[in-house]
Parts: C-alpha cells; structure tokens; sequence
C-alpha cells in the first residue's frame, strides 16, 4: 500500500508541475532553491525509494533546478563566481542517472551552467549529449561555443563544429555562426569578427521560440550587450575622427549627427543606458561602464581576502596586493579619465567606487 501511495503522489506531482510551476517561482526566495539542491541524494538512492517510475523523480528533479535558475535571474545573483551552482550541475547530473535518455538535462543543463560560467561542468553535460544524441545538431554547437568563447579552446572548437556539419537539419544560421567563430585564427584575433558572429549566434537563439524562457533571457542580455559592445566601439572611431578634424571632443552624440560624421544616434537596447564621452575619445555606454565598475570592484575586494587568507591581516593599502618585481598593476577604475577612483578601507576590506569631488 505504501508503495502506491509513493508512486501516486510521484505521478501527480509530475502532472501538476507546470501548473504550480509559476506559483512557485512568484513565492519562493533564491536560498530555497539552493538549500533543496544542496541536500539532494545522488540518482543511486533516488531510485531506491522511486520504485521503478524513475521518470516521473527525474521530472520533478528537472523542475527544481529550472526553478532554481529562474530564482537567481530575476534575484540577479547569476554570477560566474557563485559556488552554490555547483549544486546546479549536480541536479542535472541527478536528473540523467534516473533518466539517460533526458535530452532537454544534457541540452539545457548544459546550456543554464554555461550562464553561470561553469565551463567544464556545461561542456560535460553537453558532451555526453553529443555522445548520446549524434544526430542532433545543438549538442555539438553549443558546446563549440563554450569551446571557443570560454574555455579558449580552438582545437576543441573546431572538433565540435565538425560533428555539427555532419548532423542533420541543422539550421544553416547556426553553423555560419559558430563555423565564423572558430575559422578565425587564434582567439586573439579578428575581435570585431568574433563578435559579428557571436551576435549571430545569440540572435538566432533569441528569435528560436522552440528555446526555453530561461535560455532565451540569457539570450536577450548577451546578444544586447555585445551590441552594445559594437556600438561602443563603432562610435570610438567616429569620436576620434571628429578629434583629428576639430581638435576637441564633440559636446555630444548628438554633435557628431549635426556636422554630418554620423547619420544617426545608434539605439541601445540595453535598458537606462546612455552614452559617456571619455577624455582619450572613447565612447562608453553608461550601463557597460556600471557592469565594468562593479566588477572591477569585486575583484580588487576579492584579492583583499586572498591577502587576509595568506598574510593574516588585511592589507593597509591596495598597493600592497602587487608584487613590485612582476610589472602587474591594480586594475584601473573605467572612469578614472574623469577622475572616478576607488576607496579602501583598511579596517574592513571593502572596495567603493568614489566620484570625483566637484
């Protein structure tokens, strides 16, 4: 009897998920998710207490990670130095020990912890789907890109893209993309071409309504912020040429349209952003520079306590995380053209961005 009484409520949990799945999302907090992850049995023991319907525990294992990844994004803590996704790879890897032939764990899996900068972990999920499933096309594309993008492995890349050429019906948009992306020589060369191919690629993820919500919000931000990244760039040359021909920065974007060295102001597509003219002619969307500040920030707090960890004691000044003998420097603040810098306090460890006084 009690073994019925499982297999029910396992079986009415699987139908009703993507029922409570968005109540779940509206209710729960990011620590949930990471906390019910966290202490999940490896699939050995999860089939014990299954008792043979492994597909409906692999079901309801699937949703939580999905949940779990969809509580970080709207929370804005997918981060590439976040250890709790560790327990996100776990999930998935739960999820193909109940269930191996679980396409969308290899696929998905693989694709979600790529978000999250778990290179090795998506590749191996990826992987073992190019292993599994040889006739379909995503598992060898995607894989390529995190090859190429993350991992800085051409060689790997490459092999890849040849698995993906030979599969069939794969979409032409992403085999020129990904076949772009890694024909180009070493990956620190033809930048510019890079980019026009990885816009490519997040495009035609973007615009594939097959994809789930989660990877194409993924999709959204990337492909915004590499366009952004063009614009950026793009309009560096403009600035520098309105430099060479007036002697002076333009007063504004808006100046560079007036005396004909642009035909229009490029949309950002980035939510609140604009654009900041720098002293040395670069052109910097807002939203970028804040992204870039921030992190630059965290990084500086980060080497503060790899100090702590080997010295014992904070550092009293920043300058001390550098070797004087290696030639390295502290990174730089994005705005320190404009006077911006950044604010150590010896007592705490904490880093600030400071504004320059006016």
């Amino acid at each position: 009897m009690a073994r019925w009484l499982i297999v029910a409520m396992l079986l009415v949990c699987s139908a009703g998920a993507a029922v409570l799945a968005q109540r779940e999302l509206d209710r729960r907090k990011p620590a949930e998710g990471f906390q019910e992850l966290m202490y999940l049995p490896e699939g050995k023991y999860l089939r014990i207490i299954a008792f043979g319907f492994d597909a409906p525990m692999a079901d309801g294992v699937y949703l939580k990670a999905l949940l779990y990844f969809s509580d970080n994004m709207r929370a804005k803590l997918v981060s590439e130095r976040s250890a709790q996704h560790k327990y996100l790879y776990k999930a998935f890897n739960v999820v193909t020990d109940l269930s191996p032939n679980f396409k969308s764990s290899y696929y998905y899996g693989g694709l979600l912890l790529s978000a999250t900068g778990k290179a090795e972990s998506a590749l191996d999920l990826l992987d073992r789907g190019v292993q599994r499933f040889p006739d379909d096309w995503r598992f060898p594309i995607h894989a390529a890109v995190v090859c190429e993008q993350q991992l800085k492995d051409l060689k790997r890349a490459r092999h890849y893209v040849e698995k993906a050429a030979r599969a069939p019906d794969v979409p032409p948009v992403y085999l020129r993309a990904v076949e772009g992306l890694v024909g180009e020589g070493d990956t620190d060369t033809a930048p510019e071409s890079r980019r026009r191919h990885l816009l490519e690629y997040w495009r035609a993820i973007l615009d594939d309504e097959s994809q789930p919500k989660q990877l194409r919000t993924v999709a959204e931000d990337r492909f915004s912020t590499l366009y952004t990244e063009q614009v950026e760039s793009d309009l560096t040359v403009v600035v520098r040429q309105f430099m060479g021909f007036a002697k002076r920065l333009p007063k504004g974007p808006g100046e560079l349209v007036q005396t004909g060295f642009l035909r229009e102001i490029p949309r950002l597509p980035l939510p609140d952003d604009g654009l900041v003219l720098l002293p040395d002619g670069q052109c910097r969307s807002k939203v970028l520079v804040m992204r870039e500040t921030e992190a630059t920030r965290k990084s500086l707090e980060n080497l503060v306590q790899t100090h702590k960890r080997k010295k014992g004691t904070l550092p009293a000044r920043l300058d001390e995380l550098v070797d004087p003998l290696s030639g390295h420097e502290l990174p730089a603040h994005p705005l320190a053209q404009l006077g911006y810098t950044y604010r150590y306090d010896p007592a705490t460890g904490s880093v600030i961005s400071v504004a320059p006084a006016r």
